[in-house]
């Protein structure tokens, strides 16, 4: 037998497709999402089924556990994005606050928040 053959034997018996169908709107926002993370469509979706059924980082192999670095670059990259969301909401949030409110202490609140998310955005960045 080849090895793809043998391949294709092996993942007959340990995988199944999982096929949906959503409409090209969400389609082409969740594959614009993943492109902008660094993440595959496959391999999101699968982490998110991992995660739904409690198997997340169940590895058999030497790395059990172990997120390899590739994986964790990818979910520092994304932990960004969501910070920087964040801090662009943020950013909105002080813009659209009447000028007699912004010395108060939800304006104050926001600019720490800011400043934080800030400051957490960089050291993810530095750290990769």
């Amino acid at each position: 037998m080849t090895s793809k053959a043998a391949r294709e034997k092996w993942n007959a018996e340990h995988y199944k497709q999982v096929n949906i169908s959503v409409g090209k709107g969400i389609a082409d926002e969740y594959r614009a999402l993943c492109a902008r993370e660094g993440v595959s469509v496959a391999g999101d979706l699968k982490s998110f089924m991992e995660q739904r059924c409690g198997i997340a980082g169940r590895d058999t192999g030497t790395n059990a556990g172990k997120p390899s670095r590739d994986k964790r670059r990818k979910g520092t990259a994304s932990a960004i994005l969501q910070l920087e969301c964040i801090l662009a909401d943020e950013e909105a949030y002080l813009e659209r606050m009447p000028e007699n409110l912004r010395g108060g202490a939800r304006a104050e609140a926001a600019e720490h928040s800011m400043a934080m998310l800030a400051e957490a955005i960089s050291l993810l960045e530095e750290a990769y």
